[in-house]
Parts: structure tokens; C-alpha cells; sequence
């Protein structure tokens, strides 16, 4: 339950790396899709449930800042017009289907490491070349999808790099636009207002309750995600809890609804439509489940 701050109490919303912690993060995502065609009475139905568990080491030395990263456990539930598949790594009599949506299962186990200068910018990586070679050849774009910026969104400030500089008191607002290399969707430009509501304990720690809405956009052909998708239009909303002493966020609720443009290769048939819409709705919930010392 939120507890609200009186009017003179403010809080400095620094988004930190927490160097010498090593977290534990949960992802769980449900995303419903409707593909849908002209030439489709029916559209196309897809529901997909995710739950990635990642362990992050944050090792900060006199000579470099360096974070590690894996992911150790994946779970999935994938049902497209009622054919459906589930998997989870934990299970070691299931292998991942040959699916490309099961794809991201090969992440589980994979080391990472990411080298950070003093401006807490990553300057160098070491794993991702042995990953993108785990992918099959004819699921480049799933191996495009996990680069840099996809792991800094885990493992970085996120959201909460667009907090302001100064302290806010309960019922502050500001506004923020970035460009942001987000999964599948690629160079994507998100237009945010958020706002201080309260105070909530979450694992024993006074978080700041930060509620934000916005809209979505892109510009041309995706780079970073698929080179045949493009973005009409997104909505995104959600709440974050952040700690303001250990300068991270704990607890992450987001919704987001977007329509994206999925151009079709060439038919002989001129009747036949050359683009087909995507509606795509997804809940999602990233929850820090532990924070200890790195021994």
C-alpha cells in the first residue's frame, strides 16, 4: 500500500549501477498479437508468455568497471492459432522446440561481460559473437536482437535514466524523449511523462512509487530489429518502484499496445496485399528478487 509523503519531503531520483552488489532479476512478459490481412476474415492470433531469470554482477576495480551477466533460467508458453509449445530450461527432460521464438532459450548459461568507462558507458563486450553463433542461419534477425543495447536495458538505469537531476517531492512531473534500441522493434523513439505518486515498501526498502505514459514511434525501416517491420504507432504505460538510496529501480509494471507494418515478400498475384498489420499487446513485470555482496 502507498504511503504518501508530506509536502515538504523530497527525493533525489539518481539512477545508479550498484557496484560491488550482484541482483537477481526476474522478466515476465504476456504478449498478445493479431496479424491482421486483407484478404483474412479471421486475423491471425498469438499468445506468448515469458519468464527470463538473469543473474548480474556489478565489479567495480581501481583500473576498470566491468558487469557480468547471464541469463539461468527461461520459460515459454507459446500458443498460435491454438498450435501450441511450452519449454522451460529448468526441466532437463524438455529440449527447446525448433521454434524461433524458442530461440531465446539458447541465452541460458551464456556468459557475458560488458567493460564500462568512467562515464559508466560500455566501451567493450566479450560472449555476444559466441552467442549470435548459437542462433541458425535462418534466424539472423533473433541474433541481430541481442546486442548492446538489448543487454544495457537489463542490466542499465533503463526508465529511470529519465529522472531529473534534482530532487523531487511527491506529485513532481517532468517529461523525457529518447531514442531507444528496444527487442524486435529496433530504433524506436518514446516520448514519456512521468509522474511522483507515493512511497512503498518493496523487500524492505522505502521506493519511490513513478508512474509514466507515453507513445511510441519510428522512422523508416527498423535498424536493429527486424529489417521488414516497421512501427505505426505504440502506447506504453506502467509504474516504477526505485529505491532512491540504492539508486535502482526494484519493481517495473508496464503495458504496452503498438501497431506495427509487416511488408510481404512479392506475389504474382497483384490482389495480393504487400503489407499486413500487427496488433500487439504485452504486460510485463521486471522485479528484483535478491541484492548481496559479491564475495
Amino acid at each position: 500500500m502507498a504511503v504518501f509523503a508530506g509536502a515538504e519531503d523530497s527525493y533525489l531520483l539518481q539512477a545508479k549501477y550498484p557496484w560491488g552488489k550482484k541482483v537477481i532479476k526476474l522478466h515476465s512478459t504476456y504478449q498478445h498479437q493479431e496479424m491482421k490481412s486483407p484478404n483474412q476474415l479471421t486475423p491471425a492470433k498469438t499468445i506468448i508468455k515469458q519468464e527470463q531469470e538473469f543473474e548480474i554482477s556489478y565489479k567495480k576495480e581501481e583500473d576498470s568497471s566491468g558487469v557480468l551477466f547471464k541469463c539461468i533460467s527461461f520459460k515459454l508458453d507459446f500458443n498460435s492459432n491454438n498450435k501450441r509449445f511450452s519449454f522451460d530450461s529448468s526441466d532437463r527432460k524438455t529440449t527447446a522446440p525448433k521454434h524461433p521464438a524458442a530461440d531465446v532459450s539458447k541465452l541460458v548459461g551464456v556468459p557475458l561481460r560488458f567493460e564500462l568507462n568512467d562515464k559508466e558507458q560500455v566501451i567493450s563486450s566479450s560472449g555476444l559473437e559466441a552467442l549470435k553463433n548459437k542462433f541458425s542461419q535462418n534466424n539472423v534477425a533473433m541474433a541481430q536482437v541481442f546486442n548492446v543495447e538489448y543487454f544495457k536495458q537489463i542490466f542499465g538505469p533503463g526508465l529511470a535514466q529519465a529522472f531529473p537531476a534534482e530532487a523531487q517531492k511527491v506529485g513532481a512531473s517532468w517529461k523525457f524523449k529518447k531514442v531507444l534500441s528496444l527487442p524486435m522493434l529496433g530504433q524506436v523513439t518514446v516520448e514519456l511523462k512521468y509522474k511522483l505518486e507515493g512511497i512503498e515498501e518493496r523487500m524492505g526498502h522505502s521506493c519511490c512509487i513513478i508512474s509514466y505514459t507515453g507513445v511510441m514511434s519510428a522512422d523508416g525501416a527498423s535498424k536493429t530489429g527486424l529489417q521488414n517491420m516497421k512501427m505505426k504507432s505504440g502506447e506504453i504505460k506502467g509504474r516504477i518502484f526505485f529505491d532512491p538510496v540504492l539508486g535502482l529501480d526494484l519493481d517495473q509494471e508496464l503495458e504496452q499496445e503498438f501497431i506495427m507494418a509487416l511488408d510481404l515478400p512479392p506475389s504474382p498475384n497483384a490482389k495480393d496485399p504487400k503489407t499486413v498489420d500487427i496488433v500487439s499487446f504485452m504486460t510485463a513485470q521486471y522485479s528484483v528478487l535478491q541484492i548481496s555482496e559479491i564475495k
